[in-house]
């Protein structure tokens, strides 16, 4: 499996009408840094967008509220958002972030590379 160091969003992140309507929300920012960390922590899971604790261990919304800071009442609330916009979808009990490979581009590097 590939060790993946780097998440670039494209320049045009914030013209995309998903993001734009997750802006315009009372929490809008915050809602942002949650999705760009959702993004990254499935990255960090490396289970082709899958939310995961181990390969066989998804993560629920209790563990993100603890990895992210954030209370469980309001990351339930973001992720129903991401749901209710298609950017998540949730499969075999595992939040998946949608259009994994359309949705980041990603550096692959090996241990040894520098």
């Amino acid at each position: 499996m590939a060790n993946l160091q780097w998440l670039k969003l494209s320049t045009d992140f914030f013209d995309n009408n998903k993001i734009k309507l997750l802006e315009s929300e009372k929490d809008g920012d915050t809602i942002i840094r949650v999705w760009i960390q959702l993004l990254i922590t499935a990255m960090k899971s490396n289970y082709q967008g899958r939310l995961s604790i181990t390969e066989d261990k998804p993560m629920t919304s209790d563990d993100i509220s603890k990895i992210m800071g954030k209370s469980e009442k309001k990351i339930t609330k973001y992720l129903e958002k991401f749901e209710e916009l298609q950017m998540i979808v949730i499969e075999e009990n595992f939040y998946k972030i949608k259009n994994w490979s359309k949705s980041v581009s990603y550096t692959h590097l090996r241990a040894h590379e520098t």
